[in-house]
């Protein structure tokens, strides 16, 4: 081989160390492009609903206050910001595709932002970027299944990376407006509030409270909106705190015999608690706040599916080393194995894949304890995986760090 042929070579090997993410990135967001101009949505209930209730703003109509005339009918389950967002998407579209187009610009910022988030971890950041671009679970999960989970992603993936500088004070206003925003726009901001303030303020008390007023501000300005037929939202989830349904650790739980509509919230209240206790005790830093925070709430919840259960899993793999190759085979692996578990247990065919049905035999029917026990599979392994090492300080042990 001559001097030209080795230069050439080597050209060729730095151009794809530097350009195959992108490739992946731009693969999985066309494939998903392909999926919503060819493919019908599965699991429509939930698209039919945003673009129901968008559709009823851009009437000039409450779309609460419909819904609460006719509980029975499609739900306008949603907060008053998301209200507002979705009905400008349907307000230029006029069609549930232009909510599916919505929601692919959501996957296009989780891809850019885990990008730049995991930039120190090039391992991670190649196998997380490859597990949502490629991998049936995202494109199942929240493109055959549309849903406003790419956006949340995205909201909390801005927020972590806002948290690198939060000894600033532009990025921990710019930290705090984000929380609030995501807070206002799907509750979720409000399960790690408290880090955020904390790190902003920095041991101060006035700081710390103006920290908290601040996204308490942006949640509140945000209810003025159709002011009170919201109301019918929090009336509708708080009827759900009753018997645990579809695939959520509370349905494994209530099978053991345990009486989950007296615990929900005792064991979401102690494990938030016990979080921000490892938080200010320095024994996790803010990003697994952040991410613990949403995990100690959510994963007790009575209506937590699989698609939810998946979606956690990611936030999961951002703060959790798992990039040896066992540990990458096993991720992989599971979070696949529990998407064909939730497609057979639905009774929906993943286009490419017929087979899937003939796996309800494993799966179980939709809501019951085998699709349970399969939904937390990846979870439960990077539990192991934490576990094993243990909450020491990050001096001791580093694999915890971002």
């Amino acid at each position: 081989m001559n001097a030209t042929e080795i230069v050439s070579d080597y050209k060729l090997i730095s151009f794809v160390k530097k350009y195959y993410l992108m490739a992946i990135c731009v693969i999985g967001l066309l494939i998903r492009f392909i999926l919503i101009l060819s493919v019908s949505w599965m699991n429509a209930s939930d698209l039919q609903n945003y673009f129901w209730a968008g559709d009823q703003v851009v009437r000039d109509q409450s779309a609460y206050r419909l819904w609460a005339q006719n509980l029975a009918g499609p739900r306008a389950d949603v907060l008053p910001l998301e209200l507002a967002i979705l009905s400008l998407v349907v307000g230029v579209g006029r069609s549930p595709h232009a909510l599916r187009g919505f929601f692919l610009l959501g996957d296009v910022l989780v891809l850019f932002l885990a990008y730049r988030l995991l930039a120190d971890q090039p391992r991670r950041r190649a196998l997380w970027l490859l597990l949502y671009a490629l991998t049936p679970g995202p494109l199942y999960f929240f493109t055959l299944t549309p849903s406003d989970k790419p956006w949340i992603l995205a909201g909390i993936l801005a927020v972590l990376e806002l948290s690198r500088n939060l000894h600033r004070p532009r990025f921990c206003a710019l930290a705090i407006v984000s929380t609030g925003l995501l807070a206002a726009f799907k509750w979720f901001g409000l399960f790690f509030t408290f880090p955020i303030a904390w790190a902003c303020g920095r041991q101060r008390i006035a700081r710390l409270l103006m920290a908290l007023a601040g996204v308490g501000l942006i949640f509140g300005v945000t209810h003025l909106l159709w002011f009170p037929d919201w109301m019918v939202v929090y009336q509708f989830r708080r009827m759900r705190f009753g018997l645990p349904f579809h695939s959520g650790l509370a349905v494994l739980l209530q099978a053991l015999g345990l009486p989950m509509p007296l615990l929900y919230l005792p064991l979401m209240a102690t494990s938030w608690i016990r979080v921000q206790y490892l938080y200010l005790r320095g024994r996790i830093r803010i990003h697994e706040a952040i991410v613990l925070s949403i995990l100690s709430v959510l994963i007790w919840a009575p209506d937590t599916t699989a698609q939810m259960l998946f979606w956690l899993t990611l936030l999961m793999l951002l703060v959790t080393s798992w990039e040896t190759p066992l540990w990458a085979g096993l991720i992989f692996f599971s979070t696949t194995w529990m998407t064909l578990m939730a497609a057979a247990a639905i009774g929906q065919v993943i286009p490419g894949l017929p087979l899937v049905d003939h796996l309800a035999r494993l799966s179980g029917p939709y809501g019951g304890i085998r699709l349970a026990l399969w939904s937390h599979l990846p979870l439960a392994l990077l539990a192991l995986r934490i576990l094993s090492f243990g909450w020491r300080s990050h001096e001791e042990d580093p694999q915890l760090a971002i």
